[in-house]
């Protein structure tokens, strides 16, 4: 299919105070809530959008939003992927959350 695929995680704390700070490159702080998706086949044309929740607060949920993302950006095959700053907090945590919660559920 190629195009670009756009993609923005959304994450909640629930164990964490409010007041406490946030370290945004540590994946045991946040938990996937859900993902918003988008591909576009070429500039010009339609665009194609999904958000993708978790079902429950579970590790298991957690891991099937993962691989429900990975599933959905592997069948557009794209050539490049577009994110707000996607490599220091949403790639790091799609990555670091399924690694996390892999362990949970193991």
């Amino acid at each position: 299919m190629a195009g670009t695929v756009a993609l923005d995680i959304e994450t909640v704390s629930p164990d964490r105070e409010p007041t406490a700070q946030a370290h945004f490159r540590d994946s045991t702080y946040f938990e996937l809530l859900a993902v918003g998706l988008g591909h576009r086949t070429s500039p010009d044309g339609p665009v194609e959008t999904a958000v993708v929740f978790r079902e429950d607060d579970t590790s298991e949920a957690e891991l099937a939003l993962v691989d429900a993302v990975c599933d959905w950006v592997g069948a557009r095959d794209p050539d490049s992927l577009l994110t707000y700053n996607g490599a220091n907090f949403d790639l790091l945590h799609l990555d670091g959350r399924a690694h996390i919660a892999g362990e949970a559920v193991d």
